[in-house]
């Protein structure tokens, strides 16, 4: 988590006018949080395959997650 934290400190934001191409993530529900630091995209996580095929199909009503990004850096810096 440490390096992530690193990479995303070193990396510029895009420019506003800058087009982003991937909005939205499923990623496995273990590395879901490390991916939420990065500004402009939302994340869902899956715990499997099925799970993921079963987000897809129905849109059931799995939020993108949500983390106080502020205070995961304040922690990694510690």
């Amino acid at each position: 988590m440490e390096a992530c934290a690193e990479l995303a400190a070193r990396c510029p934001s895009p420019s506003p006018r800058a087009p982003t191409k991937i909005h939205k993530l499923i990623l496995p529900e273990i590395n879901a949080r490390e991916a939420v630091v990065v500004d402009g995209v939302s994340v869902y996580p899956g715990r499997s395959l099925m799970d993921v095929v079963h987000m897809l199909n129905t849109g059931n009503g799995v939020q993108p997650l949500k983390v106080d990004t502020h205070a995961l850096l304040d922690a990694v810096q510690q």
